[in-house]
């Protein structure tokens, strides 16, 4: 579970981060290539948030790692496409 709640901290440390210089990071990194907002910075760091804390939750409900990866990845692309819409 530690190592998901790690990742789910880098994503909140992202997520600040994307909030304070987001668009220097986007223009820097090129992570808009398709034209829209689901590759931008700030996409990446909610996904990367969501991913940590929605695979510990997914861990903490089902002692399996499997399943906490499978919650993580839905969340996460939940949070991700957010921003989008």
């Amino acid at each position: 579970m530690t190592a998901f709640l790690i990742i789910g901290g880098v994503g909140v440390a992202l997520v600040l981060l994307a909030l304070i210089i987001g668009d220097v990071l986007d223009g820097l990194f090129h992570l808009d290539v398709l034209g829209g907002d689901l590759f931008s910075f700030s996409s990446l760091a909610a996904f990367v948030g969501a991913f940590g804390f929605g695979g510990a939750l997914g861990l903490a409900l089902i002692d399996s790692t499997l399943v906490a990866v499978i919650v993580g990845v839905v969340i996460g692309a939940i949070a991700a496409w957010g921003p989008c819409h």
